[in-house]
This record gives structure tokens, sequence and C-alpha cells, in this order.
């Protein structure tokens, strides 16, 4: 189960990290997806996106250094609160996806793509991943354990995989098709 659990906490950790990297590698292209995507003015997105890039390093950063010494009273409201955050912006995307406006993606620093099907399914694999720290967080291996590098390798895998699942399924459709 402490392997179950290290995994969802390494993963969120994770997964803020590579998308803080995402934003600041492209922060020029962030701003102007969130103008286009969003509606928002100019001068809003110029102030958000260092922002939330600011906000998804401070939260991965803290994240991995409260996994040294986990504490259930710090890393379950941290992490309720990155996997509410999580979960507010996938409604956003779904809603947007629904009413067929122009969503475009890089929250990991991905090419200037529209927001596809596939991005919502990552999301809530994300979401559900995750979830499974809620389940027992006082086991939670701290990270100078012996588990706790393979659990830390194990999750940097699972988020690799889980953020290209876009380009992944549109590979293997460009196979099927051919």
């Amino acid at each position: 189960m402490s392997i179950l659990i290290s995994l969802s906490y390494y993963s969120m950790a994770l997964l803020l990290l590579w998308a803080a990297i995402g934003k600041w590698r492209t922060l020029g292209a962030f701003e102007q997806n969130l103008v286009q995507s969003f509606a928002l003015q100019p001068s809003l997105a110029l102030l958000l996106a260092p922002t939330l890039a600011l906000a998804e390093s401070a939260a991965a950063i803290t994240l991995l250094m409260l996994a040294w010494q986990p504490d259930p009273s710090w890393t379950t409201p941290l992490m309720a609160a990155c996997w509410c955050l999580l979960a507010l912006f996938s409604l956003a995307l779904l809603q947007r996806f629904f009413t067929n406006d122009t969503v475009k993606c890089s929250c990991f620093g991905e090419q200037d793509r529209p927001l596809s099907g596939y991005d919502l399914i990552r999301n809530a694999l994300l979401l559900l991943v995750t979830t499974g720290f809620f389940l027992a967080p006082d086991l939670l291996l701290p990270l100078q354990s012996p588990l706790s590098a393979s659990c830390l390798l194990l999750s940097a895998l699972l988020v690799m995989l889980i953020a290209a699942s876009h380009d992944i399924a549109s590979l293997w459709q460009l196979n099927e098709a051919s």
C-alpha cells in the first residue's frame, strides 16, 4: 500500500514539475494560448502566465521537500489543493471542448495544437492516479527510504507516459491507418 500511496504522491509532484518546466520554456506561447483559448486580456495573460508557472513550480518543490519527512497534516492539504486545481482546470477544459471553443494545449510545453479528447483522458488518468494518495496518506514513503527511489522512478515514467498520451495515441492512430 505504501508503494501505491508514494506513486500517487510523487506522480503529482513530478506532474507539476514537468508542467512548470514546460510553461517556463514556452512562456510567451503559453501567454498567447491564455489570450486565444480563454479570451483573457493580453495584460492579464502577461501576469497570469508566469504566476501559474511559479505556482506549479512552488507546489512541485514543496511536495518534494515535504517528502523527506512526510507529515500528513502538511502533505494531505497540499495534495488536496493540487488535485482540486487539476480537477477544476480539467472541468474548464472539458466545458470548452464540448462547446467547440478552440483551446490550444501547451501545459507541458507542447507545440501549438488544439486540445484533443486524448488530453482530457490524460487529465482524467492523472486525477485517478493521484487520487490513490488519499487512501492512506500516512503511508507515504519518505524520500530517504530504500523503496522511494524506485517509486520516484516509476512515477517519472508514469507521468511521462500520461503526459505524452496525446502523441502516443496519435502515433498509434497513424499506425493503424497505414
